[in-house]
C-alpha cells in the first residue's frame, strides 16, 4: 500500500477520516475506506500497464525505445550547446560578485585569437591574459552603461549576427587599434544568404554556446564595445603631439658605418719607424718603463737579436691551407730580396703574435735552447 500509494517508509499511511489529495479527485476530507481502495486500484493500474509495455514486443517496444532515444539525443544536445554543467560553474573571475565562467573565456579566446599562431607564441605574448582582461573590461563597461542608460535593442543586435559580424573583448591598453570583431560564415556558399544551420554549427565550433546565450552574450560586447568608442572619443591629441607620431613613423635616417678592425691598422697604417717610436716614449714613459722591467730579464747586453716571419699552419689544415701559406711566405722572400723592410713584411704576411711588433722577438737563446727555438 505505501508504494501504491506513493508514501515513504517514514510517513504513516493516512487513517479513515485524515484530510488528503487524491489524483482525479481532488482533496478528499475524511476519505472512506472505497476512497483508498479506488487511489490504491488506480496506482496499482498504472504500474502493471507500464510493466506491460515494457514485456511487450513489437510496434509498443519500438515506441519505448524512440522515447529514450529522443531523451538522450536531447540531453547530449543541451549538454553540447552552451557551455557544460561543469564549466559553467567554474568562476574564471568576479566582477562585483558576477561570476564571468570558463564557457565565457573560452568563447572569448577563440573569437579574439590570431590565427595560425602557434599556443606557446600566444602564452609568451600573455594574450590569455588580455583575454580575460577584456571579459573583465566588457563586465565594468558594461555597468557604467547602465548607469548611463545606454543599451542596444534586438534588431541591432540580430543585424550584427545576420552579417557574421562576432564581437569579442580584448585589453584595450594593449590592443586599441584592432578592431574586436570576428567575421564568421554564416550565408550558404551558393545563395548567398543567411543560413541557420550554417550560423548555429559556426556557434557551436567556436563558442560551445546556444544561439540564445550567445544573442544575449553579443549584446553585453555590443554595449561594450559603443561605451568604449565613445570614451576613445573623448580623448584630444595635440597637434605637436600628432605630428612627433607621424615624425616616428615616418621619419627615415641613414647612418653611414665603417668598421676599423685594430689588427688591420696595426698591420698596415701604423707608423714604427725610429722616429715614432722615440716620439711615442717620451709621451708614454710610464707605460714603456713598466712594460720594460717585466721584459728586461729576458735581454742580455750584446745578444743577437732575431726577428721571424711565419705563416701559421692550424690543426686539420688541408693541402690547399698549405698551398696558400706556401705561397705567402714565397711572396716574402721575393720581396726581401727587393729590400723591403724585414718589420713591414712581418706585420703584412707573418701570422704569429709578434708580426704585429715587425715580427722582432728578442734575444736569440743560446746552447740548446737556440736549437729548439729555431
Amino acid at each position: 500500500v505505501r508504494y501504491l500509494l506513493g508514501i515513504s517508509a517514514g510517513e504513516d499511511v493516512p487513517a479513515q477520516g485524515a484530510s488528503i489529495e487524491l489524483p482525479g479527485r481532488g482533496v478528499v476530507c475524511a476519505p472512506t475506506s472505497n476512497d483508498l481502495r479506488w487511489f490504491v486500484g488506480r496506482r496499482y493500474k498504472e504500474r502493471e500497464l507500464m510493466l506491460s509495455l515494457f514485456r511487450q514486443g513489437g510496434i509498443v517496444q519500438i515506441l519505448m525505445g524512440g522515447v529514450v532515444v529522443l531523451i538522450i539525443a536531447a540531453f547530449a544536445i543541451s549538454f553540447r550547446g552552451g557551455g557544460t554543467p561543469m564549466t559553467e560553474r567554474i568562476c574564471v573571475a568576479e566582477v562585483y560578485r558576477e561570476c564571468l565562467s570558463q564557457t565565457d573565456y573560452d568563447a572569448n579566446y577563440r573569437l579574439a585569437v590570431f590565427p595560425g599562431v602557434p599556443a606557446k607564441q600566444l602564452k609568451a605574448m600573455g594574450f590569455p591574459r588580455d583575454v580575460l582582461d577584456g571579459l573583465i573590461e566588457r563586465e565594468l563597461l558594461v555597468r557604467e552603461a547602465d548607469k548611463l542608460g545606454l543599451s542596444v535593442s534586438d534588431e541591432s543586435v540580430d543585424d550584427e549576427l545576420f552579417l557574421g559580424r562576432f564581437h569579442f573583448s580584448l585589453a584595450a591598453d594593449h590592443h586599441a587599434g584592432r578592431p574586436m570583431i570576428r567575421p564568421s560564415r554564416v550565408r550558404h556558399s551558393k545563395t548567398g544568404r543567411f543560413d541557420y544551420a550554417i550560423y548555429k554549427r559556426e556557434l557551436i565550433n567556436l563558442t560551445r554556446m546556444t544561439p540564445k546565450e550567445f544573442k544575449e552574450r553579443q549584446r553585453r560586447e555590443i554595449v561594450a564595445e559603443r561605451l568604449r568608442n565613445l570614451i576613445m572619443s573623448q580623448v584630444r591629441v595635440s597637434d605637436e603631439e600628432l605630428f612627433a607620431k607621424y615624425e616616428q613613423e615616418n621619419s627615415k635616417a641613414k647612418a653611414d658605418v665603417a668598421k676599423l678592425k685594430t689588427n688591420w691598422f696595426s698591420r698596415y697604417a701604423l707608423e714604427v719607424s725610429d722616429d715614432a717610436v722615440d716620439s711615442f716614449t717620451t709621451a708614454h714613459q710610464s707605460q714603456v718603463d713598466a712594460e720594460w722591467d717585466k721584459l728586461k730579464d729576458s735581454f742580455k747586453e750584446g745578444c743577437a737579436l732575431y726577428s721571424e716571419i711565419i705563416a701559421e699552419l692550424k690543426p686539420g689544415s688541408t693541402d690547399e691551407d698549405k698551398v696558400e701559406q706556401r705561397e705567402r711566405i714565397d711572396e716574402a722572400h721575393d720581396r726581401l730580396k727587393k729590400l723591403t723592410p724585414f718589420d713591414t713584411l712581418a706585420r703584412q704576411v707573418g701570422t704569429s703574435a709578434a708580426a704585429l711588433a715587425g715580427g722582432h722577438m728578442g734575444c736569440l737563446p743560446e746552447g740548446d735552447d737556440a736549437d729548439n727555438q729555431l
